[in-house]
């Protein structure tokens, strides 16, 4: 009984039109928003794809480096390999080599 007492208002009725127009915008909003996330999705396609090119192009690039310098690392190979070695257990000693150049964050940071 209260329910129909509910519908029988007129604001209701009106409040129920409104909210059936401002869902209508709201969907015609969602297709425009829909686009646009779309359009930003393909573009962060194809900035991701250029952005795989330049890391294969790096790849390869750093690989040649790493092919040239093996003649200039395996004398020090060697020297490593005939250094004595005690196998003891206990405390670990680490070495470090760096450069000791200004702007060299890319080398310190490998």
């Amino acid at each position: 009984m209260f329910s129909m007492r509910l519908f029988a208002n007129p604001a209701f009725k009106s409040a129920v039109t409104c909210s059936v127009d401002a869902q209508q915008t709201r969907n015609a909003a969602s297709l425009k928003t829909l686009k646009a996330r779309m359009r930003s999705f393909n573009n962060m396609k194809k900035i991701t794809k250029s952005m795989k090119m330049v890391a294969a192009s790096k790849l390869k690039k750093d690989e040649m480096r790493m092919l040239v310098g093996i003649p200039f690392v395996k004398p020090v190979q060697d020297l490593f390999a005939r250094l004595p070695r005690e196998d003891k257990p206990g405390t670990t000693i680490y070495f470090g080599v760096t450069s000791d150049k200004g702007l060299c964050g890319g080398v310190n940071s490998a």
